[in-house]
């Protein structure tokens, strides 16, 4: 698996087929409305659901989840080690995000974080796809250097 737009909203419809019970083009949808097209706020009208905070974190989220199960696919880990993220909303500041590595070989489990980032979210967006990969490939090294 590869770090491009087409594998990322591949991965957003097996995460649609899951949860939404397979609503066709949700992924491709998802992808262009939250990631590159300009809009006032937070997230698209139509993405901001019942709760725009649980939406932020699905705007920053996803693209994180992404990054990990391809360095999972990868076999960059270690037995026993697991990444995970974690998001913190904000609509009026910076959202933060983190990414963190729990070594569970050792009592008590290390955890030890390898990304963290503050982004205003009506800020996160890309002008185009190979802007969005950059960004991706960006969060990958930082996470393999970190690791």
């Amino acid at each position: 698996m590869k770090l491009t737009f087409n594998e990322f909203v591949k991965y957003l419809d097996e995460l649609n087929d899951y949860a939404r019970k397979g609503i066709k083009g949700y992924g491709e949808r998802y992808a262009k409305d939250v990631y590159l097209t300009k809009y006032n706020g937070c997230v698209p009208a139509g993405c901001d659901g019942e709760d725009v905070m649980l939406e932020i974190i699905r705007k920053f989220k996803l693209p994180i989840q992404f990054v990990i199960k391809v360095i999972e696919s990868e076999g960059l880990l270690e037995k026993g080690q697991r990444l995970d993220a974690m998001v913190e909303p904000s609509f009026e500041d910076s959202t933060h995000s983190i990414v963190y590595l729990s070594d569970m070989t050792v009592m008590p489990p290390i955890v030890k974080i390898v990304y963290d980032d503050w982004t205003k979210a009506w800020h996160y967006s890309f002008k185009d796809k190979a802007e969005f990969e950059s960004h991706l490939e960006a969060v990958r090294e930082i996470i393999v250097m970190k690791r």
